[in-house]
């Protein structure tokens, strides 16, 4: 049974209940105000501020000990992944802010509506009809909310030459100047050729790109590789669209060629990754990345809908919706610790932190406020017929 229990087709129901009140009618009216705003840095708190909505858990991980189970957890991974010299003062730092929230959030890890922005602000410098508490309220929408100010979400870039060819490591569309992560090792499902997985945007120029004929290099040019160094060509990837309609995955595949080994672990970590588990709360996750290796996080967001994402094109940004998205965030984001993702990690694979089990595909995030998103390894494998 689902950790919301019954509770989680009505929090669906609002979830999409708010979408429609908050989001833009018309994606194109979205985009002219993202724009407007990005251009003339008008200052303005209406639907562009929106980031997101989703389903997620009040004040939860940024209070982490949702109960004694995931507090014990969180404590072991801290035990496992710090250096012993630091772990009394992790202990100290998760406990305090344990404590802070519980004391302070009456509904603190309750099941709510998480409405993620760009900047939070009082409610008299929001447009009337964005407050989402008086939304959820003529909308006859008994739930719990939590707005939480997560920036500008941008997409997400091991940078040395690596053959075998591991993951976790650069690479990028060898026509471009782009890059970002080679995230892991994929098999066919019609025959079982191992592929290569990472974005649409790292490796596919966002759609622009051609089947069986772009080459794809490791590590990218961003990393000063050059034709050179090519170790395949792009398989395939998902369309992204940028018209309004909804995407559900950033994600590309790697024919690599016949002279180029490759290598499934993760690069500096040594994990295979096996499966695939559903993005849910108390999962602790971990990602090997281009910028920033290996990382640990928590989930704390699952079905989030973006009301829009900017991604590069060779036609400059355009915007692209999503649903079915999850969020991380570092174990403790109070503590002034390392983000979970920055600028060329996009394409990470993101994995349960014990099982190694594959939970999605890191394709954005947030420099200001360390949030990062993902999506599904399961809508993946269905998309583009693949499977660890």
């Amino acid at each position: 049974m689902s950790e919301f229990g019954s509770d989680e087709g009505t929090l669906e129901l609002a979830r999409k209940s708010l979408e429609e009140r908050l989001f833009f009618k018309e994606f194109t009216d979205f985009v002219f105000a993202k724009k407007k705003v990005r251009n003339s840095q008008e200052k303005r708190f209406g639907r562009e501020n929106i980031v997101g909505i989703g389903i997620g858990w009040k004040n939860w991980p940024e209070g982490p000990g949702m109960d004694e189970r995931f507090f014990n957890d969180l404590i072991e991974s801290y035990r496992r992944n710090a250096p012993d010299i630091f772990f009394p003062y992790y202990f100290f730092e998760v406990y305090l802010h344990y404590l802070r929230r519980r004391i302070y959030s009456a509904n603190f890890g309750k099941p709510c509506i998480r409405v993620l922005v760009n900047k939070k602000v009082p409610e008299k410098l929001v447009e009337p009809d964005v407050v989402v508490s008086n939304v959820a309220k003529e909308a006859g929408l008994n739930i719990i909310t939590d707005v939480i100010e997560v920036g500008e979400i941008l997409p997400a870039s091991n940078n040395a030459t690596y053959r075998p060819v591991t993951c976790g490591v650069s690479g990028g569309n060898g026509l471009v100047r782009s890059g970002g992560t080679l995230g892991c090792v994929v098999k066919r499902k019609v025959d079982g050729k191992p592929l290569l997985l990472s974005c649409n945007h790292v490796l596919a120029r966002a759609n622009n790109a051609t089947r069986h004929i772009d080459p794809v290099i490791q590590p990218s040019n961003l990393d000063y590789g050059t034709i050179a160094q090519k170790i395949g060509v792009l398989e395939d990837f998902e369309e992204i669209d940028f018209s309004g309609k909804i995407n559900y995955v950033d994600a590309a595949l790697v024919e690599v060629d016949s002279g180029i080994q490759l290598d499934p672990s993760m690069q500096g970590a040594h994990f295979v990754p096996n499966g695939f588990v559903k993005p849910n709360k108390q999962l602790l996750v971990k990602k090997v990345g281009r910028t920033t290796g290996q990382t640990f996080g928590i989930i704390n967001g699952v079905s989030i809908g973006l009301q829009g994402m900017p991604i590069e094109s060779p036609s400059g940004y355009q915007y692209a919706r999503f649903e079915d998205i999850f969020s991380v965030v570092p174990v403790i984001e109070a503590f002034p610790g390392p983000t979970f993702a920055e600028e060329g990690d996009s394409g990470s694979l993101i994995v349960e932190n014990d099982t190694n089990q594959a939970v999605g595909l890191l394709f954005g995030f947030s420099p200001a406020k360390n949030y990062v998103f993902g999506c599904s390894f399961s809508r993946i494998c269905s998309k583009l017929g693949v499977e660890l």
